[in-house]
């Protein structure tokens, strides 16, 4: 039997792991530190607040520097106090909101006469302006440069890094993770952007201001923004009775028509993350935002229509069943009425469109992928020319399709939002990657994914991301790539997929992958032997996303997630159990032995 462990032990871990490296991050060595009782927006991990001290009198080159370092880890986050070790001319032209550094280890400065440099050995992690992460610190950017002057009689810093720069612990302690919203190119869905950011009452502004910013440089065919470009939103976005007021200013003209109700969606989805605000206002310029419908206020749960995770997609749970198509609960599947269910046509893998009307299967030979109504009456969506199949033991379903007849070994077909289906073929040189669409089979290619060694995969509902498990050595790794479309939705291939090590310090084994969240991945781990660990990241890949959700010890085969609704993450196991791992207490359903393939829509 297997046996699991929930978070519990994952957090009682990360604390102790937290606890013996704390040792080695060097907080603030001085300045009142106060207890604060305050509770609400951002409070947690913000029960203190620090006031750095000032440069001190006759204060060296080296302590003027450490005292800059400490003075960024302000509680509440604010630069102004790191600011007083600057020169005059430095104060002007600093400009800590390019990027935030973190660091696990800080070394003391080192440096003859004006020019020093702080060594971060242990390394770290960048973000940009907006807070998305852009990767860990590699050896030759561990190094924080300084040049120091004397001004009115003082060491003062004339050249700093344009950079709020702070270690891990303060990070996971005062940043919070959320999303930016974005909308796909054919702008029919809504696309989260991971992005860290403080907390407390500024959340709204840096939020709107990071939207504001628009998609990173070379994400253009990923998403798009309604947001014109050149707006600004001031100072801050005040917040009343649970009322965010928003002015954009700046020289774009006014959205079109049709544009605002996107642009509306975008910020009620990117707003409802801050905890008390329950609807915004809108102006640009001086004239409030109106939709066709007269609505000015926009309640933040808005825009239900343009959910990443799909709009009122199907909860049901698929699977086979001795070869057959299966719905329901995971411990109570029954035959769907579509010809899956009622014939046996060989399947070894199947997927279900996000309305639950098509289904898509690979044969248990891998070469062919099929299509078919999951019920009857039904008519296939898929749309695809093709010969009829034949069942075993039935006469012909005409409404069988065969999509793909040239494979080698196919993975598990996945669905998107837009009814389009992806495939993963594993040749002999390597994967390949297909879409099929509008009576089309096309070739898509994903540096990094391409022609690799891929295990499994998965396409986000929202089309933006693929995701696939690749053999790298003598480690599993996960290859995350952005998917370009054009604005009707026809893939122009992907990015370089960015490697996520599950574990940097070891080679785990990595079992199979699932969707916690529209922007979160779980991965079923091999610890050692028959010891799995469920771990979950955010789809960029930031080392501080990466959590542990549950231990289990025994037969593992896969994992089934879903990024909306949905009964449960379930763990799979080899004694016929379906493990549901999403809430606080662990239920264990009994499954029957012959269902395998079991997961959700898409």
């Amino acid at each position: 039997m297997t046996e699991w462990v929930r978070r519990g032990a994952a957090v009682l871990a990360a604390l102790l792991a937290v606890t013996s490296a704390s040792a080695c991050v060097q907080m603030p060595e001085d300045g009142p530190i106060v207890q604060s009782e305050e509770v609400g927006v951002g409070a947690e991990g913000e029960g203190y607040t620090y006031d750095p001290l000032p440069p001190q009198p006759d204060a060296t080159p080296s302590e003027v520097v450490r005292g800059f370092l400490d003075a960024m880890m302000a509680a509440p986050i604010q630069a102004n106090s790191a600011r007083q070790f600057l020169t005059q001319d430095a104060q002007a032209s600093w400009s800590p909101e390019r990027a935030t550094i973190t660091y696990v280890e800080r070394g003391a400065p080192v440096g003859n006469g004006s020019r020093l440099q702080v060594e971060l050995p242990a390394g770290g992690d960048i973000y940009d302006s907006r807070g998305a992460w852009r990767g860990s610190l590699g050896p030759a950017r561990r190094g924080l440069d300084f040049e120091v002057v004397i001004e009115n009689g003082e060491w003062r810093i004339a050249r700093a890094p344009n950079a709020m720069i702070v270690s891990e612990q303060f990070f996971q302690q005062r940043f919070r993770s959320v999303a930016l919203y974005y909308f796909d190119p054919t702008a029919q869905i809504l696309v989260p952007e991971p992005v860290f950011v403080p907390g407390g009452e500024e959340l709204a502004t840096t939020l709107v201001d990071g939207l504001l910013a628009g998609p990173a440089p070379g994400l253009k065919q990923v998403m798009r923004s309604f947001v014109p470009a050149g707006l600004d939103a001031g100072l801050s976005v005040p917040v009343a009775d649970g009322v965010a007021d928003i002015a954009l200013v700046g020289a774009a003209g006014r959205p079109a028509p049709e544009s605002l109700t996107r642009l509306v969606t975008q910020l009620a989805w990117t707003l409802r993350q801050v905890p008390g605000i329950e609807a915004f206002r809108l102006r640009v310029g001086d004239v409030p935002v109106q939709l066709p419908n007269g609505d000015t206020v926009f309640s933040v749960e808005s825009g239900a229509e343009f959910d990443p995770a799909g709009y009122r997609a199907s909860a049901a749970v698929f699977g086979l069943d001795a070869g057959r198509l299966v719905s329901g609960l995971p411990d109570a599947l029954g035959p769907v009425t579509g010809p899956f269910g009622v014939t046996d046509y060989r399947l070894r893998g199947v997927s279900v469109d996000l309305d639950a009307r098509t289904a898509a299967a690979v044969t248990a030979d891998g070469t062919r992928a099929l299509s078919a109504p999951v019920s009857e009456g039904e008519q296939d969506e898929a749309e695809e020319p093709g010969d009829p199949e034949e069942g075993e033991g039935s006469d012909t379903v005409a409404s069988v399709r065969t999509l793909v007849s040239d494979g080698e070994d196919l993975l598990d077909p996945v669905w998107d939002f837009a009814g389009r289906l992806w495939l993963i073929d594993r040749t002999s040189s390597g994967a390949r990657v297909r879409q099929v669409a509008g009576g089309r089979v096309r070739e898509v290619v994903v540096p990094g994914i391409t022609g690799a060694d891929v295990s499994s995969f998965l396409v986000s509902r929202d089309s933006s991301r693929l995701v696939a498990v690749v053999r790298r050595g003598r480690a599993d790794v996960l290859a995350v790539s952005r998917l370009r479309h054009d604005e009707q939705g026809t893939p122009l291939g992907g990015t370089r997929a960015r490697l996520i090590r599950m574990d940097p310090d070891s080679s785990p084994r990595i079992r199979d992958i699932a969707w916690e969240s529209p922007a979160r991945v779980a991965a079923l781990t091999r610890v050692a032997g028959q010891l799995w660990e469920v771990r979950t990241v955010s789809v960029d890949g930031a080392a501080s996303s990466i959590d542990s959700v549950a231990t289990l010890e025994g037969r593992v085969l896969s994992i089934a997630g879903s990024p909306g609704v949905g009964p449960g993450m379930f763990v799979v196991t080899g004694d016929d159990e379906a493990i549901d791992i999403s809430g606080a207490i662990a239920r264990t359903l009994t499954i029957d032995p012959e269902v395998s393939d079991l997961g959700y829509v898409g």
